[in-house]
């Protein structure tokens, strides 16, 4: 009689899970299985998460094998859009590192060569009174109190120059003796404190953009490198008598209406020298102006 009430209760329990679309079925039979234990392969739980997709708590989706990605065609213009858009701000983004630099550079380079000439004083007495024909100046009143690389020797068809290299990477020539031809066009050399011997400097911020032709004829003035002067004895040099060392402002009027226009030491690009760009960007408070006319380098 119990095992017949068993098999009753077994087939009554069976027609329910039917009728509900057989989930309860499916349970009954999950129960019957082996529970998985830790090390047999399975994790303990799987039983549970299978119940759990079969009552409809976890969605089918978790379990699906589909995958999203995006069409070849998607990736190349995604690719192309970046690219364009690349191309539109790099150059911006490096020119702006390369003002950076500049700037820095310059202003450093005027901060270290005017403390020089004040440890200098102190020594040889007031800069008014040094010896600009003296062919040992550099030697003399800046060696000893500015850090260098090295120094070389180099001339062109009307002057020989200092070249000297910075620890920073830069570089700045002082301009040394005139080159002069007689009748026979014999050369030589002679100190020309009028012409800028000892008193004239240009400074390259990289000294890798050094070239020989463009510093020669001026060509890079104002872009890759800068006009500086030392000159202390003209009295009608407004910029320069007694000030140290300046960004080359010779013959540079007081209010400043030649700075950009009216001749060739102008800063714009039909000047020859452009010796005044660098006072220019002195004035700004040592940044380069947003209408500055070049692209320094």
């Amino acid at each position: 009689m119990k095992e017949a009430a068993k098999s009753k209760a077994a087939k009554k329990l069976s027609l329910e899970g039917r009728k509900n679309g057989g989930q309860e079925g499916r349970l009954l039979s999950l129960n019957k299985l082996p529970s998985p234990q830790r090390g047999e392969g399975a994790f303990v739980g799987d039983e549970r998460a299978v119940q759990m997709r079969v009552r409809g708590s976890i969605p089918d989706k978790v379990f699906s094998r589909k995958r999203f990605a995006f069409t070849l065609a998607e990736v190349l213009i995604t690719l192309g859009i970046i690219g364009v858009v690349a191309s539109m701000t790099l150059p911006v983004v490096v020119q702006k590192c390369k003002n950076i630099i500049v700037e820095k550079r310059k202003k450093k380079v005027y901060t270290i060569m005017n403390q020089a000439i004040q440890r200098a004083e102190a020594d040889y007495g007031a800069k008014e009174d040094w010896d600009f024909s003296d062919e040992n100046f550099w030697n003399k009143y800046f060696a000893p109190y500015i850090k260098v690389v090295k120094i070389e020797r180099i001339k062109d068809n009307n002057y020989t120059y200092n070249k000297i290299y910075l620890p920073d990477g830069s570089l700045l020539i002082s301009k040394y003796m005139q080159v002069v031809k007689d009748e026979n066009d014999n050369e030589s050399e002679v100190m020309n404190v009028g012409y800028g011997s000892n008193a004239d400097y240009f400074f390259y911020p990289n000294a890798k953009n050094f070239n020989m032709n463009t510093f020669s004829d001026y060509s890079d003035s104002g872009k890759n490198f800068f006009i500086f002067r030392f000159a202390q004895n003209v009295t009608t040099d407004y910029f320069h008598y007694r000030k140290g060392f300046m960004p080359y402002a010779h013959g540079l009027h007081q209010n400043f209406d030649n700075m950009y226009e009216g001749g060739n030491f102008s800063c714009n690009k039909n000047s020859y020298y452009n010796c005044y760009c660098t006072f220019a960007i002195m004035q700004n408070g040592w940044k380069i102006p947003k209408d500055y006319p070049f692209k320094v380098k």
